[in-house]
């Protein structure tokens, strides 16, 4: 096993595997490799950096910025079944960058771990990036956390899933893309303003849900390419807010749904064929559904309730495709629909009480 530290940290506590802190104005490169390595590392202050590097099985790496800015943590990890714990808190200006992969050119189970959270952070970013199969990403954003911090997950290859969430957070954004097959995206926002929360998935089989409640004019937006992907995206008690979804291929599905969230806006777009969606507002008014199929045999159904002054809006353009929209116990609401192409059918219904 091979050890190589330069810094103030002690060099002994890094090979025992205990903390090592680090009080500002301080650079540590550090490089672990074989297995069941372990390093634990605080920052505090400001101007702290750290780079390690762990090459192997089985690694570990724990590290924590509190109360300083402009600090920056790098890890990366090599190997399999390696684990790794980032935390901002207090922090300006913190940047945390976690890079995991199989160091393999064939697909294989790394079965990496990334756990990272930012509370109380301005300007600040974490990144993990996991290359291979298998792998977690988890990473939260609460407690106040604002100006433009952001959480961003990239996934390749297989069975990867990726867990984000922004908690009383106020202008920052979260970012998720995942590239392969059987890869699983869920994102949450709770009680947030100004938020964004961007799923991007390429490849099929792949599946993604998307959260919002207590949400002031923040924005869930969802692009998936390919086949036989699903999404589900549900926003509750959000004023202002918008759900914006896109799908390129086949046989893909969509469940979009509004509660209680008035002002608030769905828009989505499907290019190809045998793609759903199933649309739906409910005691949320002047909101809006807007609906764009293009391509053969796809179908929408699009759905208001309770709702007063709000719009469907749907458009289907090619052959074979389906459109029913509906509005009940709406007042002074709108259905506009149009389908371009042959054998295309639409059911309108507008019932009051």
């Amino acid at each position: 096993m091979k050890h190589f530290t330069v810094a103030t940290i002690s060099t002994l506590a890094l090979l025992v595997g205990a903390p090592a802190l680090a009080a500002g104005n301080n650079e540590a490169a550090t490089e672990q490799r074989g297995y069941s390595n372990t390093l634990d590392l605080t920052q505090s202050g400001t101007y702290n950096t750290v780079t390690v590097e762990q090459n192997g099985s089985r690694n570990a790496f724990d590290g924590d910025q509190t109360d300083g800015s402009r600090n920056l943590i790098d890890l990366t990890q090599e190997g399999r079944f390696n684990y790794a714990a980032s935390g901002q808190a207090g922090s300006r200006n913190a940047t945390t960058t976690i890079n995991q992969d199989t160091a393999r050119t064939a697909p294989r189970d790394a079965g990496h771990f990334a756990v990272t959270q930012q509370d109380s952070t301005q300007n600040s970013e974490i990144e993990v990036k996991q290359v291979g199969q298998s792998q977690v990403a988890v990473a939260t954003q609460a407690d106040d956390t604002r100006n433009n911090s952001k959480i961003v997950i990239d996934q390749s290859l297989t069975t990867n899933e990726a867990y984000a969430s922004q908690w009383n957070v106020s202008g920052s954004t979260m970012y998720v893309g995942q590239a392969g097959e059987f890869n699983t995206a869920n994102v949450a926002q709770d009680d947030s303003t100004g938020t964004h929360a961007n799923v991007i998935q390429w490849g099929s089989a792949n599946y993604a849900e998307v959260g919002q409640t207590g949400n002031r004019n923040s924005t869930a937006s969802l692009s998936q390419s390919g086949a036989f992907n699903g999404a589900a995206i549900l926003q509750s008690g959000s004023e202002g807010s918008d759900i914006i979804a896109d799908q390129y291929g086949f046989d893909n599905f969509l469940v979009a749904t509004q509660t209680a969230s008035n002002g608030a806006r769905i828009s989505t777009q499907q290019y190809g064929w045998s793609n759903v969606a199933d649309i739906s507002q409910n005691n949320s008014n002047g909101a809006g559904i807007y609906l764009l199929q293009s391509g053969a045999l796809n179908y929408a159904n699009l759905t208001q309730d309770n709702s007063g002054a709000s719009t469907i809006t749907g458009a289907q353009l090619g052959i074979g495709n389906s459109l029913t929209a509906a509005q009940y116990n709406n007042v002074g609401s709108t259905i506009l629909s149009a389908q371009y192409g042959t054998s295309n059918t639409a059911t309108i219904v507008q019932h009051s009480k």
